[in-house]
Order: structure tokens, then C-alpha cells, then sequence
């Protein structure tokens, strides 16, 4: 049996612990299965190997931006790149192919978008919401506002996905039914055969599907015309037995 569909939820942990609390309550609800850094238990590796081990195995990314950037390792790959570690599960996600549902808060304090944290948040959120290689996100001013449309985004995501699937089904199984039956290739019959058939030395049969079709008797009937023949001269007394048969399989 399939296993539950794997959301990995992502933010900054001091501003959004509530958010994310109520979000991973709103997804079990819906039978689904939050993965998110404080449910992590050791595993012996560090800490930027496992939280990408645990996106390996996850289906969404749904992303939470808050007030803060969030904070920058001083050590390990994060920290070579000079990015918070959401910003680099963010990127990870992307590199995994993983569907990116983020959801921004709405922010009011306008003097701390001149700190450096506050340009760093700014410039992060550009990434994720750029016209050309972004997406369309969410808004939220409070966690019930953001539980209903993490929600309906997610099984959003999961129908959209599905009505898709089933339209290329439907248009390849209409491209297969309209699609040109290819026209055979000349067959070159030997010479020798066809003088044959015209000397009425040889005689042409054809399966019952087309014999039938043309007023010609069907193989059980060929059949029984063979086991008659008793001629020395087959030829002649096949092409008089087939008459008749003919001739009397056309009246019936």
C-alpha cells in the first residue's frame, strides 16, 4: 500500500514556531505527512545531510517566509554560499524537482526592511516570487489564516496534478485512435507465380477473413475440396471442383 504524501515544511524557527506548528497539525488532518527539522531524530550524520536525506523522500515543499532571513552557518556547504538555511532547503528543493508552495507573512514593520536581516528577507523573497523563474504565493497575517490555505493549496496541487494526468492519458489514447493506419509497402509478386496463375497452372488463396468477405469459401470448405481431388492431373480437376464450390457458396 502507497505511503502518505511526504510535505516538508520549511521557515525560520524563532518568528514561525506557531506557524509551523499549526501547519503540521493541518496537514495530518488532512492525511498527509509533515516532515519538518524539529521532529528529526539523529542519525549520526550532520545536520544539512540529513534535513537533504529527508527532502530526497518528500513530495512537496511548502515554504513560510516571516520577518527574519534566518540564520547563516558558519560551516558546511550553507555556509560557502552565504545563505540562511532556509534559503538553501529552499534551492535544495528546486534541485530535486520538488512542487514549491510558498506562503509569505504579511509584514508591517517598515523600518526593518533597511537592516541588513530585513534585505537579506527581501531579496529572498524576490527569488522565490520572480516573474521568470518564480512563482505565485500566498499570504497570510495569522497561523488560521495560514492553516486553510496551506491546506486547500496542497490538496489543490494534488487535483490539478491528477486532472492533468488523466488529460495526457485521454489525448494520447486519441492521438493512438487517429493516427494514420501506414499504408503497406508494393509486394512484387515472382514473376514465375503470377504466370502460373495466369496459365491456370496455380491457384491464389487468401485467409478467411477476406475470402468470406468476397463470396469465397472458407478454409473447412477448401478443405474437404482438397481431400476430392483423386486426378492425376490435380490442376485441372481442382479448378473444376472450385468452380462448383464457388458457384454454389456465391448462391447461399
Amino acid at each position: 500500500m502507497p505511503g502518505k504524501l511526504r510535505v516538508f515544511i520549511s521557515s525560520t524557527m524563532e518568528d514561525l514556531e506557531n506557524e509551523r506548528a499549526v501547519v503540521a497539525k493541518q496537514l495530518r488532518l488532512l492525511n498527509f505527512e509533515p516532515v519538518n527539522a524539529e521532529n528529526m531524530l539523529p542519525t549520526g550524520v550532520s545536520s544539512w545531510e540529513q534535513i537533504y536525506e529527508e527532502l530526497q523522500t518528500c513530495h512537496v515543499f511548502v515554504l513560510l517566509i516571516g520577518a527574519r532571513y534566518g540564520w547563516i552557518p558558519t560551516s558546511g556547504p550553507l555556509s560557502q554560499q552565504n545563505i540562511s538555511v532556509t534559503h538553501g532547503e529552499f534551492q535544495a528543493a528546486q534541485s530535486l524537482g520538488l512542487p514549491v508552495l510558498p506562503f509569505f507573512k504579511a509584514l508591517r514593520e517598515r523600518n526593518a526592511r533597511q537592516s541588513r536581516e530585513g534585505k537579506r528577507r527581501d531579496a529572498f523573497r524576490r527569488e522565490v516570487e520572480d516573474w521568470g523563474r518564480g512563482r505565485f504565493r500566498g499570504v497570510f497575517r495569522n497561523v488560521i489564516d495560514l492553516a486553510e490555505i496551506v491546506g486547500a493549496a496542497v490538496v489543490q496541487m494534488l487535483s490539478d496534478n491528477f486532472q492533468r494526468d488523466q488529460l495526457r492519458t485521454r489525448r494520447m489514447y486519441a492521438t493512438e485512435l487517429t493516427s494514420p493506419v501506414p499504408v503497406p509497402e508494393e509486394v512484387i509478386l515472382p514473376l514465375q507465380l503470377t504466370k502460373s496463375v495466369a496459365e491456370g497452372r496455380a491457384v491464389l488463396c487468401v485467409g478467411a477473413g477476406m475470402s468470406i468477405g468476397a463470396g469465397l469459401p472458407a478454409v473447412n470448405e477448401l478443405a474437404a475440396v482438397l481431400k476430392r481431388l483423386k486426378s492425376p492431373d490435380p490442376v485441372p480437376n481442382l479448378r473444376q471442383i472450385l468452380n462448383g464450390v464457388w458457384t454454389g457458396y456465391g448462391q447461399n
